[in-house]
C-alpha cells in the first residue's frame, strides 16, 4: 500500500468528519448513526480503490490471464469490518474512532450485509475471491446484483415470519457502477441466411432486450497491496416508459417493459414451482452469464489479442449447475457474432471453461424442460441440441452408445446442464475427492 493515502489516527479523523460534511451535511455530532457508518466506510472505500486501480491497470498492461468466476450466489458477508483487517487498517481505524467517540464494532453493526448468498454454495464463492487475490491471482467474481436476498426472518409470537430483504434501502457503499452496458436477448425466432462467403449463418430476429449494467466490487487480497473484482450485473429495460401508453392512461401497461426486464435481478432464487419461476430463474441464468462473455470478448478485443487464443488469458469457471448455460452462449458468440467454424468454437470453449459439481444427487442436479429452452432461448438450444448430436457420435463403444441416454446432455425431453458441462469443459471436479471420483 505504499502509494495509498496516510492511515494515521489524526488523518482518518478528518476524512470521516469532511465526509460527513460533504455527503450529508451534517457533523459528528448531528448525523445518524448510519450516516456515521457510510462516512467511515467512505474513507476506507477511497483507500481500497487506490489498490483496486492499480492493481486492474497492472493486470491489463501486464495482459495476464483472469479467471472469471461464475456463480450465481456471493455470500460475502459484510465488509467494514473484512476489508479494515485485509488492508491492515483495523487498529489505525479502531483509535481514531475511539477519538471520536465511536465503537468500531458498534459502528459495524449499521452495515446491511449483502443479500447476495444463501448458502454454502456462495460462501465458498466469496472465499475463493479472497484466496485469489491473496494469491494475487488475477479473478472477477461474476454474479447478479439482486434487488432482495432470500428473505429477512423475524420471530413473531414464536413463529417465524418472513419479510423481504432489501439489502440495498441505504444504498451500498463498497460498489461502483461502470458506465457500460450489454444486450442479452431472450424469445424471437431464428432465421437462416447464408452470408457473402457461402456460409449457413444464423440470427435471432424478433428478440426481446435486456441490458446488462455492471457493478463492481473491490475484493482486498490480505495485505498485500492487490485487489481483484466481484462483478455484479442488475436487469434495465432499454425503454423508461411507453409515452403512447402512459398518454392514454394506461399506466400499468406503460411501465409493463421495464418492469418485466428488472425483475429478472429483483430477487434471489425465485420460487420455481411454477412455470412463470422456471422460466425467470433460467433468464437469470443466462442474462448474467452472456453479460460476462461480452465482457470477456470485449477485453480480448481491447487488448488487440486474437480471439482463438482467448483460453490463453482467460479461465471461466462454472460453479455448479447454474452458469452452465455460458458453455452454449459462447458457443453462439463465437459462431453467429465472430464467425467461427463448429470445430474451431468447440475447441475454444474446451479449452476455456472447467466446472466444479457440488453435489450428485439427481433431485439437485439441475435441468431445463426442452420446451422451455426452446422457447426462451431458441438459438442457445438449437447449439445444445447439436452438442448433443455430436457427443452421441463420440460415443464408439456399444457400452457408450447403450449408456447414451444416461451420458448425453439432452435426454428424456430434458437438458441436464452437469452432463452438458461433462462433454464440454476440459476440467471437471467436485468439492472433495471421494464427490470427484463419484462425479
Amino acid at each position: 500500500m505504499s502509494n495509498a493515502s496516510p492511515a494515521d489516527p489524526k488523518t482518518i479523523k478528518e476524512e470521516i468528519v469532511r465526509k460527513l460534511l460533504l455527503q450529508f451535511g451534517r457533523s459528528l455530532e448531528e448525523a445518524t448513526p448510519q450516516q456515521r457508518y457510510q462516512a467511515v466506510a467512505m474513507t476506507v472505500r477511497d483507500r481500497l480503490m487506490e489498490v483496486w486501480k492499480a492493481s486492474s491497470e497492472q493486470v491489463e498492461k501486464e495482459r495476464k490471464k483472469v479467471v472469471y468466476y461464475l456463480s450465481m450466489e456471493f455470500l460475502t458477508g459484510k465488509f467494514l469490518q473484512n476489508n479494515l483487517l485485509a488492508l491492515g487498517l483495523t487498529e489505525p481505524y479502531r483509535k481514531a474512532l475511539a477519538e471520536l467517540g465511536i465503537s468500531l464494532d458498534e459502528l459495524a453493526r449499521e452495515e446491511a450485509e449483502p443479500g447476495l448468498g444463501s448458502g454454502g454454495l456462495g460462501r465458498l464463492a466469496a472465499c475463493f475471491l479472497d484466496s485469489l487475490a491473496s494469491r494475487r491471482l488475477p479473478a472477477v467474481g461474476c454474479g447478479i446484483r439482486y434487488d432482495c436476498g432470500l428473505f429477512r426472518q423475524k420471530i413473531v409470537n414464536g413463529e417465524q415470519t418472513e419479510a423481504p430483504d432489501y439489502w440495498l434501502a441505504d444504498g451500498f457503499v463498497w460498489e461502483a457502477a461502470q458506465p457500460e452496458e450489454y444486450p442479452v436477448y431472450f424469445y424471437g425466432r431464428v432465421v437462416e441466411y447464408v452470408d457473402e462467403t457461402g456460409r449457413l449463418c444464423h440470427r435471432l430476429e424478433d428478440a426481446s432486450k435486456v441490458l446488462a449494467v455492471p457493478y463492481d466490487i473491490p475484493v482486498s487480497g490480505y495485505q498485500n497491496g492487490f485487489a481483484n473484482t466481484l462483478r455484479l450485473w442488475s436487469a434495465k429495460s432499454p425503454g423508461f416508459v411507453d409515452l403512447d401508453a402512459f398518454q392514454r392512461g394506461d399506466y400499468l401497461r406503460a411501465s409493463a417493459e421495464k418492469e418485466s426486464a428488472e425483475t429478472i435481478s429483483r430477487v434471489l432464487y425465485p420460487n420455481d414451482s411454477h412455470n412463470a419461476g422456471k422460466s425467470l430463474r433460467l433468464k437469470q441464468q443466462y442474462f448474467f452469464t452472456s453479460a460476462t462473455l461480452q465482457a470477456l470478448i470485449r477485453r480480448q478485443k481491447r487488448l488487440g489479442l486474437p480471439l482463438p487464443s482467448l483460453p490463453d488469458y482467460a479461465a471461466v469457471q462454472i460453479n455448479d449447475t447454474h452458469p452452465a448455460i455460458a458453455i452454449a452462449e459462447m458457443m453462439r458468440i463465437l459462431l453467429d457474432e465472430e464467425r467461427f467454424s463448429w470445430d474451431d468454437a468447440f475447441d475454444v470453449c474446451r479449452r476455456l471453461f472447467s466446472y466444479t459439481n457440488h453435489t450428485v444427487m439427481n433431485e439437485a442436479l439441475e435441468t431445463w424442460p426442452c420446451y422451455l429452452l426452446q422457447h426462451l432461448l431458441p438459438r442457445i438450444y438449437m447449439i445444445i441440441l447439436e452438442i448433443d448430436r455430436r457427443f452421441r457420435l463420440s460415443l464408439s463403444s456399444v457400452f457408450e452408445r447403450e449408456l447414451a441416454e444416461t451420458m448425453a446432455p439432452v435426454s428424456f425431453d430434458r437438458v441436464h446442464m452437469a452432463k452438458l458441462c461433462l462433454a464440454v469443459c476440459h476440467k471437471v471436479n467436485g468439492v472433495s475427492k471421494l464427490h470427484t471420483e463419484l462425479l
